[in-house]
C-alpha cells in the first residue's frame, strides 16, 4: 500500500467520524478503525500518516491526528463531505 493509499483511508476515518478542521482522533481509535477489516497493517498506518502529515493533511497534537484544512479541502474533492 502507497502512502497515498493511506493517508486516503484515514482521511476517509475523518470524514466517516465527522470530523472537522482542527479536531482529531486519538491513535488508538484511528488504528483500531485502520486495521479494520483486516489486510492492514500498522506500517501501512504509520506511512499514510506521515504522508498525510507531508501533504499538510494532518499534524500530531499529543496522541492524537488532527486535522487540518487541507486535509478537509482533500476530503471534499474526494466526495466524502
Amino acid at each position: 500500500m502507497t502512502g497515498r493509499e493511506a493517508a486516503k483511508i484515514v482521511l476517509k476515518i475523518f470524514a466517516s467520524k465527522h470530523v472537522r478542521p482542527g479536531h482529531m482522533i486519538m491513535h488508538g481509535a484511528l488504528e483500531r478503525a485502520f486495521l479494520m477489516p483486516e489486510g492492514k497493517n500498522v506500517a501501512d498506518l504509520e506511512t499514510g500518516i506521515n504522508w498525510g502529515i507531508d501533504q499538510g493533511w494532518f499534524e500530531w497534537v499529543g496522541d492524537g491526528l488532527q486535522l487540518k484544512r487541507p486535509g478537509d479541502v482533500a476530503m471534499g474533492q474526494f466526495g466524502w463531505h
